[in-house]
């Protein structure tokens, strides 16, 4: 593991894989239980489950 990845995992709080991190803001830790697609519809779900 490179000292830039442990970097970024400390930066953003990662403590379990496999863990997402949409634009910097929203993360999802585990397997996330809608589809991955392109669109804002799948950032709307996960912002309001927030």
């Amino acid at each position: 593991m490179s000292n830039e990845l442990k970097l970024k995992m400390r930066d953003y709080d990662v403590k379990a894989v496999p863990t997402s991190i949409i634009d910097g803001n929203i993360k999802v830790v585990g397997i996330p239980d809608f589809p991955w697609v392109c669109g804002d519809d799948p950032i709307q779900k996960v912002e309001g489950a927030v």
